[in-house]
């Protein structure tokens, strides 16, 4: 209650500005306490000891001089000075919004904020204060002033500063948040539940709960609220609807909220999708994990330091020979793993205690007894747990059975010193190299080339190599080393370090070594030998040389011989004894004939006999084929070497047979057809001659021959330890067969 005093003029004013601000004012002046009666009411126009009283401060500020007129106790306290000092201030002084340009410029023109506004005023010791005031322009004791009521809202600022913040926390919060009534209409919905949902938050407030939860319809929304009222919160899971009909499922915390006498209930929903995806994903790793373990090529297994096992998967019952996992875990878990697998029970404890003292993996091999009393050799990598202590008692394990491994590391290394002692005493040069450096060359090689082991390694592998043998090197190093095939064997040029040339033989190989692709090669030297090769076939060249001149000589005496005879038997007119002669110059001819082809011939062994038969029929034709006589010899002899020794018998066979034909066959000067043929069958010669004359005479026996021509057949042919075959039919045939 206000009570104001003071000429009429003025008591309405300022009766009118309280009240328009929600002041109840009397106008009793009896009411006035004795201090507001004092002599401090200046000049009794106006009564301003209710304001000493008044909570809330109030100034009368002078338009003019934006100075001070009046000011209550309230006011200063609000700033923290002095009355006096408060006297002493202009407004910029105080006000923290307002420049003293802006603040001179608002009192010139009169152009006030409106009658009511919030600023904050700067307390002497610097702070700010919020401030709500109501002023009016009004007239007093003669003066344009304005009249300024400061009501202190700092609390109430702070309140809603805070109410600001938690509204902005809970609007922007993960979860979800409605304000329901308990009828489930919402009343509020987080920025959180609009995304979720997928509404605007219009829509959401213009629904119901049943709306968006499948499980909750008109009719039993009354039972949750029962619920809720009952017991002041609730906590289940349940399903929400999107607006596009997507259904995920949520967790609902419900509280019962009684304000300024209304029910509410306020809610908060989480989304479990993701939690559901974790749980699942969970599910399926612990699954994957289960599953690995249970199928891992190698053991796994957690024990105490006592030496229980806790766990164990199916590899490692393999490894030690057990049935199944359960008989494993049964058997150690009656005694301990010392004493059940360890040769040394007591050398466990310190194993254990290097394990659980290390915070790393701790790995090392072991030796233990099968459940058959065999021994296995593992890699084990072991670590420590920690319990929710800090504590170490338990460590897990993963065992890998190298036993098999280890016997080959042996075998190899075995194998190694083999390898190092056959190529440390071979007298064969040995070395190793990768694309075309030297890894490793025995003393044999250090020996052959004159180069010792630590310079054969700085130089590449053409070094070694003569000039004219480096493509041919290159080329095949190379083709071995990309894993083409290529000779294992061939000669090369090399040269020591004393560039002395060598022949040596090369053999080499493919192996990998310390992962790379390595040739071993191996060098024999053949200079010797090359040598050696080099004067047997200058020596050879010259035998072939002497051998030519010899058939050569033999072929020309045989031609004095047949000139001989010739001319011998010019001297008689009879002509049978001529006809021998003949006949004797026709197989000196053959023999000669067979000399000359072996001197042409590049093989001084054998002879073509086609070509031989060829020029043989051709001179005994031009012998023994009278003139106007038609005989066609026909030849069916295939291209055969044969060496001088089958040659002249074959010939001289030849020889008899045809000449025999052509002079007994066909008589009277008739025409015929004499065929020659000579082929190989598996492993057997024929020679036949064929006539389709007047036949053979059936007086004569061949096996048992009166002439010299047949006589000279079958020795030959006895010569050559084959047979003599005759046919008669259609003619006259002799087949003669040998060995090839």
């Amino acid at each position: 209650m206000l009570i104001l005093e003071g000429n009429g003029h003025d008591q309405e004013a300022l009766q009118k500005l309280l009240q328009d601000y929600g002041y109840k004012v009397s106008l009793r002046s009896d009411d006035l306490p004795n201090e507001a009666t004092s002599s401090e009411t200046a000049e009794g126009d106006l009564s301003l000891a209710f304001m000493e009283h008044f909570i809330d401060g109030i100034l009368i500020a002078d338009v003019e001089t934006v100075g001070v007129k009046y000011a209550n106790g309230a006011f200063a306290a609000m700033l923290g000075y002095s009355l006096e000092e408060v006297y002493r201030l202009k407004v910029w002084d105080w006000d923290a919004v307002w420049s003293r340009e802006e603040i001179e410029q608002m009192y010139a023109t009169r152009n006030w904020m409106g009658e009511r506004f919030e600023t904050r005023l700067r307390r002497k010791d610097g702070l700010l204060l919020d401030v709500a005031v109501c002023h009016k322009p009004i007239s007093w004791r003669g003066m344009e002033v304005v009249l300024c009521v400061i009501e202190d809202i700092s609390e109430r600022k702070k309140i809603e500063r805070v109410l600001h913040l938690t509204q902005f926390t809970v609007d922007k919060a993960d979860d979800q948040a409605y304000w329901m009534t308990p009828g489930g209409r919402f009343l509020y919905v987080n920025e959180s539940a609009c995304a979720a949902l997928g509404y605007s938050r219009e829509e959401l407030e213009d629904m119901s709960i049943w709306d968006i939860d499948p499980n909750v319809t008109r009719e039993n929304a009354a039972d949750y609220w029962r619920q809720l009222k009952e017991q002041g919160s609730i906590r289940f899971e349940s399903r929400h609807r999107a607006k596009d009909g997507s259904i995920y499922p949520v967790e609902i915390r419900g509280n019962y909220i009684c304000f300024d006498g209304k029910e509410y209930s306020c809610v908060f929903v989480t989304d479990l999708s993701e939690r559901r995806r974790t749980e699942e994903a969970f599910v399926k790793s612990e699954h994957k994990y289960r599953s690995i373990v249970e199928h891992a090529p190698f053991g796994i297994s957690r024990s105490t330091r006592e030496g229980k096992l806790l766990s164990v998967n199916p590899a490692l019952a393999s490894i030690l020979k057990f049935d199944s996992v359960q008989e494993l875990m049964e058997t150690v878990n009656r005694s301990s793993i010392q004493d059940e697998f360890f040769p040394k029970p007591d050398e466990r404890a310190l194993l254990v205690d290097k394990i659980l003292t290390q915070d790393s993996w701790y790995v090392f091999n072991n030796r233990l007894r099968c459940k058959d009393g065999s021994m296995v050799t593992c890699r084990v990598h072991s670590r420590r747990i920690l319990d929710a202590n800090g504590q170490a008692s338990e460590f897990e394990s993963f065992q890998e059975n190298i036993t098999e491994q280890l016997a080959a590391e042996q075998a190899l290394r075995e194998s190694e010193e083999k390898f190092r002692v056959l190529a440390e005493t071979s007298p064969v040069a040995i070395c190793l190299y990768q694309e075309d450096r030297h890894i490793y060359a025995n003393p044999a090689m250090e020996s052959l080339f004159g180069f010792d082991a630590e310079e054969l390694c700085n130089m590449k592998n053409l070094d070694l190599v003569h000039g004219d043998c480096r493509d041919l090197v290159r080329e095949r190093g190379f083709a071995r080393l990309a894993g083409q095939s290529v000779p294992s064997q061939y000669e090369v040029k090399y040269l020591t370090k004393a560039r002395e040339e060598r022949h040596v033989l090369i053999s080499a190989g493919m192996m990998e070594y310390q992962g790379c692709p390595t040739v071993v090669a191996s060098f024999l030297d053949i200079t010797e030998r090359k040598r050696a090769e080099e004067l047997i076939r200058a020596s050879l060249e010259e035998k072939d040389v002497l051998l030519r001149e010899i058939h050569h000589r033999v072929k020309n005496n045989l031609q004095v011989v047949s000139s001989l005879l010739f001319l011998q038997s010019q001297k008689f007119n009879d002509p049978e004894l001529q006809n021998c002669f003949l006949e004797s110059q026709s197989r000196i001819c053959s023999m000669a004939l067979a000399h000359e082809q072996l001197y042409q011939s590049k093989n001084l062994a054998e002879i073509s006999i086609k070509g031989y038969v060829e020029n043989l029929v051709g001179q005994i034709q031009e012998i023994f084929v009278t003139p106007g006589q038609a005989i066609d010899c026909l030849l069916a002899v295939e291209d055969l070497d044969l060496d001088i020794t089958k040659v002249v018998p074959c010939g001289l066979m030849i020889t008899e047979l045809l000449s025999n034909a052509y002079k007994h066959a066909f008589v009277d000067g008739r025409s015929g057809q004499v065929t020659i043929s000579m082929k190989s069958s598996t492993g057997q010669i024929e020679l036949a001659v064929t006539d389709n004359g007047i036949g053979w005479p059936d007086e004569l026996d061949y096996r048992q021959p009166k002439t010299l021509g047949l006589q000279l057949v079958k020795a030959l042919t006895n010569q050559l330890n084959g047979t003599l075959e005759l046919e008669r039919s259609n003619g006259t045939r002799f087949r003669v067969c040998f060995a090839g």
